[in-house]
């Protein structure tokens, strides 16, 4: 399985690690590993996140990465990150 940011997560991701970097570079270094080691892994085990709870639908997963979480949706053969990644 493939994953896809769409310009909203994209956004929110390049300006997570932006504004934590600024402050403490080895906790945006840290977070980075860990945001990407989630996407590695739900490319690998795509319903391994869980349901979003204001969504109740199986198709919209999450993983959290404290304090943000990356919500995605799984379509048929492809994940693509959704266009959140907000604070938990």
């Amino acid at each position: 399985m493939k994953a896809r940011y769409s310009a909203t997560a994209r956004l929110a991701y390049v300006e997570a690690i932006t504004f934590l970097s600024e402050k403490n570079p080895i906790a945006a270094n840290n977070l980075f590993d860990q945001i990407e080691e989630g996407i590695k892994n739900i490319c690998l085990f795509p319903e391994s996140g869980r349901i979003v709870p204001e969504f109740n639908d199986r198709r919209y997963r999450e993983i959290i990465v404290n304090p943000y979480r990356a919500q995605y949706r799984i379509f048929e053969g492809i994940d693509s990150a959704s266009d959140m990644l907000d604070t938990a």
